[in-house]
């Protein structure tokens, strides 16, 4: 199926794509902030149905670089950042792979937002293993 290509209900490949990025995105932005470790500060004692985005302060750094950061209302996390790394980087082919550990990674580092330390090791591991990786033509 190509991605121009009308669906049953009108909408072509490309546009279901777009709408489920849109939508993983929305609702990262509404989950975020009342994920188990999200590191927000102030958390509440009890769970309560999210209808609209929200600012909240987070605190990331852990014990010896502690440090607020404020998220803005309908700002995501990183779960949506790689997402949208993967999906660019499936773009180019065969050699996602490679977009994926030596351009999106590195770039990702630069601004991501809520990654954990597995996250950022696993990033750093592609980047340092691509060298090793032959080529496939």
């Amino acid at each position: 199926m190509s991605a121009k290509q009308p669906l049953q209900n009108g909408l072509g490949l490309s546009e279901r794509a777009h709408g489920a990025f849109f939508g993983a995105a929305v609702g990262d932005a509404l989950g975020w902030p009342n994920e188990n470790r999200s590191s927000r500060v102030g958390r509440r004692d009890s769970f309560s149905v999210v209808k609209s985005f929200q600012r909240w302060v987070r605190r990331p750094g852990g014990r010896f670089l502690p440090h607020e950061d404020v998220i803005l209302p309908g700002e995501y996390s990183d779960d949506t950042q790689l997402l949208l790394c993967t999906a660019r980087s499936l773009l180019v082919g065969d050699l996602w792979w490679k977009q994926l550990a030596t351009r999106e990674f590195p770039l990702w580092k630069l601004y991501e937002r809520g990654a954990g330390g597995a996250s950022k090791r696993a990033a750093d591991a592609w980047l340092a293993s691509i060298s090793t990786v032959p080529v496939i033509t």
